[in-house]
């Protein structure tokens, strides 16, 4: 194969195969494949045999294309990229004989299986590997010392066992059957900073023990406990939105770390729940919208299948907030100042009440909002965001009123 070949099919300065031209240089090289599993005899004999190449159609130098020299004009332009997405691919075999170089390849949405994907595995430099939308039932493959990034969602996962890449950081399993996690094998998995096991059927915390996490997504599980969080001393989000949980119990002074906590459609009945949470001195974001106590008439549940970016585009957002943050806080308390000045009431001063365009029942409902926020800020005094609203000055101030008013009627 010469330069022309590659230079026809994709283009060398964007050194990356999109889908379309993924597809047609993997079809290309499988029929070159097969040539060279030929003898000289058969090559000369292509034009008879369908399932040959010939080799006056790879480019106008057919004297000058010797197949012993083919991998070494592929590696010449050392790929470091490759997408292959919805291809109907169950073999891929070719990778790692052309494709040497590759940093990063996505396979998502084949047919690929635990078997089939093996040679994957043999590409020496892979760093990133997205097989998600396949056909794996069990997670093994041969240990890759420079993955860095695993992507398995939405196959038929059971478990994490067998999972062994040293340098791993991030494992996406969201969308999958696993039931539990096995402590004995979180060993395997020593630099694992972000897991993802949205949608699946786990119904305890109990055995995610790497402690090298950092974020943890457990959202759309069956969870009802949260045990082992003693081991997690370096989480800093965790994400546990529509689970049946009630309790919040499991959280420890060891969890100095975690800034962002989401429970939103939990079931979470009382708002006096939260005050399990005063062990996280770290926590500064706290997502309730949605559970028993504060459920909004009519509500619907929003399911996350149709968001799979979730972690990427919530990691984004808290990587602007901190330095939007102080902006913010002044915006609100001008704002709140303003609406404040055309209220009628202290009452409605206090809760945002008074728009005459607002019905009895919205009032009650946006002071009764009000009042949980106050209860949740003087059980977390450290809190700088409920849900997606900042915690203004003006309602730490009502915070401290509020207790001040119960001191008062305790004595």
């Amino acid at each position: 194969m010469t330069r022309l070949l590659l230079e026809k099919v994709v283009p060398y300065e964007h050194k990356s195969l999109t889908l379309k031209k993924a597809g047609e240089c993997l079809g290309i090289l499988g029929k070159i494949w097969n040539l060279s599993e030929h003898s000289s005899a058969a090559a000369a004999t292509t034009t008879t045999n369908p399932n040959v190449f010939p080799l006056n159609e790879l480019c106008d130098k057919e004297s000058e294309c010797k197949l012993m020299d083919m991998e070494g004009y592929v590696d010449d332009y050392q790929y470091l990229h490759m997408e292959a997405k919805d291809m109907c691919l169950t073999d891929v075999t070719i990778l790692p004989k052309y494709f040497v170089w590759l940093l990063s390849v996505d396979l998502s949405g084949n047919l690929l299986t635990n078997e089939t994907s093996c040679p994957v595995t043999k590409l020496p430099n892979i760093v990133a590997l997205k097989l998600n939308r396949n056909n794996f039932n069990d997670p093994y493959m041969p240990p890759m010392k420079h993955l860095q990034y695993l992507g398995l969602n939405n196959n038929r996962i059971k478990s994490l066992h067998r999972i062994y890449h040293p340098n791993l950081e991030t494992l996406d399993l969201n969308y999958n059957h696993v039931r539990d996690v096995d402590p004995r094998d979180c060993w395997k998995l020593p630099k694992l900073t972000q897991l993802e096991l949205r949608g699946n059927l786990l119904q305890t915390t109990e055995g995610i023990q790497y402690q090298s996490l950092v974020n943890l997504y457990l959202a759309q599980n069956k969870i009802t406990e949260l045990r082992g969080f003693e081991i997690l001393i370096n989480l800093e989000r965790l994400h546990l939105r529509e689970n049946p949980l009630s309790d919040l119990t499991g959280f420890t002074k060891s969890n100095v770390k975690l800034k962002y906590l989401n429970v939103r459609k939990c079931e979470i009945g009382n708002v006096e729940e939260f005050k399990k949470l005063s062990v996280l001195a770290g926590l500064k974001e706290l997502v309730i919208k949605g559970n028993v106590f504060n459920a909004e008439p009519g509500e619907e549940a929003q399911s996350d299948e149709n968001n799979e970016n979730e972690s990427e585009n919530e990691e984004q957002d808290g990587g602007r907030r901190g330095a939007e943050e102080e902006q913010e806080v002044e915006e609100e308390e001008g704002k709140s100042k303003r609406k404040n000045k055309g209220n009628k009431t202290e009452n409605d001063d206090d809760y945002g009440v008074g728009d005459g365009d607002k019905t009895n029942e919205e009032s009650d409902m946006e002071e009764e909002e009000m009042e949980n926020r106050l209860k949740i800020l003087s059980y977390l005094p450290h809190l700088h965001r409920i849900d997606k609203r900042i915690v203004t000055e003006t309602e730490r101030q009502m915070m401290r009123e509020m207790i001040e008013d119960e001191e008062e009627e305790e004595e």
